[in-house]
């Protein structure tokens, strides 16, 4: 198997500084696991074709690119050319970020205005935010040694996973495509996301791939710290559970879309949110507003982080045995 590279740093509230984490360490072992998979992810047809149909769709609805004239088969040469290209030889940088304070959110991608070409995306400044708190409680599951905390493990280990398809897929695709600019059209939208001018693409995506859109919900049986139940939201307006086995085959990178559910479907407004992806424009709220100004002092700092090489094969042993500590390699 092949050597992987990942940029991963952690940045803490009131400091514009980014920070950098071993190789060695958990949280970047725990990170780069939860990416290595979503990477794979992007190598499935159906993710491929998923991401395909928005980049033709958002090609068709903007005026500022144009890029395939109408062409679907010029869409899918550029759009297996943006995964080869900025999801496989490369990595989007990772920013374990302690400022995000909405339980709710486990990740965000903050667009930046870029020009250009295709080819020359600054992808070494473009970031994926995760939840640094929810990174603690999956680092704290990983440091236990029993069942019940291998599973939790692989609970958050399948909603990073998924969190990264969302953030590095549809909403990284179009930044690409449209420039950084805030703009997703009102056609890609998933009930109960989007608003009457701007769509979501990242639910989008997922109704698209997983059969639905994503949401974790707390398990009045387990603690604060757990990662929460992860069920499926469909157009109907129910909730279905994301069937056990779905989690541990995603983590043994084992794909199968859409995901199977279990019956019977469940009212969501029955039960509390425990986090939920981004949404695309990013949140409004006041703290959330002031967060992605922020970036405009983060962002540039991303292509300062060193990127650190490792096994693929050490990181597909993470999910079931986090224990794994990966090394650096040359």
């Amino acid at each position: 198997m092949p050597n992987i590279a990942f940029t991963i740093g952690c940045r803490v509230p009131g400091d514009p500084t980014l920070y950098e984490y071993a190789a060695n360490s958990a949280e970047f072992t725990y990170v780069a696991s939860a990416a290595s998979i979503a990477r794979a992810m992007f190598a499935h047809p159906q993710v491929k074709q998923g991401l395909t149909q928005i980049a033709f769709q958002f090609d068709q609805r903007t005026l500022s690119s144009k890029w395939f004239q109408d062409n679907i088969s010029l869409a899918h040469q550029w759009v297996d050319y943006f995964i080869r290209r900025f999801l496989q030889a490369e990595f989007p940088r990772i920013v374990v970020d302690f400022s995000i304070t909405n339980a709710d959110c486990l990740g965000y991608h903050p667009r930046l205005p870029w020009d250009g070409r295709l080819e020359d995306f600054p992808l070494n400044r473009q970031g994926v935010h995760l939840n640094g708190a929810r990174i603690r409680d999956m680092t704290t599951a990983g440091s236990g040694n029993t069942p019940q905390a291998n599973r939790r493990f692989r609970d958050f280990q399948f909603a990073f996973a998924t969190t990264f398809l969302h953030e590095a897929g549809p909403h990284l695709l179009i930044s690409w495509l449209g420039g950084g600019r805030p703009f997703t059209p009102r056609s890609m939208s998933a009930p109960g996301f989007g608003t009457g001018a701007m769509g979501e693409s990242g639910r989008y995506f997922e109704s698209i791939i997983f059969g639905g859109t994503t949401e974790f919900y707390r398990d009045k049986d387990q603690d604060n710290a757990q990662a929460g139940m992860p069920y499926q939201l469909r157009s109907d307006g129910w909730a279905w559970k994301i069937k056990r086995e779905v989690i541990d085959k995603v983590c043994l990178y084992d794909f199968l879309f859409p995901f199977d559910v279990v019956p019977p479907p469940v009212d969501p407004h029955t039960m509390e949110s425990m986090g939920r992806f981004s949404t695309d424009p990013p949140p409004t709220g006041s703290h959330d507003q002031v967060l992605m100004a922020e970036q405009a002092e983060v962002e540039p700092q991303l292509r300062y982080l060193a990127s650190v090489t490792v096994r693929e094969a050490d990181l597909r042993v993470v999910p079931y045995n986090p224990s794994t500590r990966l090394v650096a390699v040359a």
